[in-house]
């Protein structure tokens, strides 16, 4: 009894699952891309309504930091054997 109860719900479940493996892909494609944009607009309106505001510089040259300054030098001395760098200077299209 119990194995025939078991093969009619098998017979019934086969029934249903006839689903067409396409449409189970694009509901799928569609339920992420549908998350996603709400997530995006989420972080756009998050963004927008507490943007940070870039404080004016006080500084009235840039400076050169250490790191760039010793990759100058060591460029210039693996290029051309002997010589030193004497200023650096950054110029700027504004």
């Amino acid at each position: 009894m119990t194995e025939n109860l078991n093969l009619v719900w098998l017979a019934e479940a086969t029934e249903n699952a006839n689903v067409n493996l396409g449409v189970v892909c694009l509901v799928a494609f569609a339920t992420v891309m549908t998350i996603l944009s709400i997530l995006a607009f989420t972080f756009r309106m998050l963004t927008h309504f507490f943007a940070v505001v870039p404080q004016p510089s006080v500084q009235s040259e840039p400076t050169t930091d250490a790191a760039t300054a010793g990759a100058i030098q060591a460029a210039v001395t693996r290029a051309l054997p002997g010589g030193r760098v004497v200023r650096i200077e950054s110029r700027h299209k504004d």
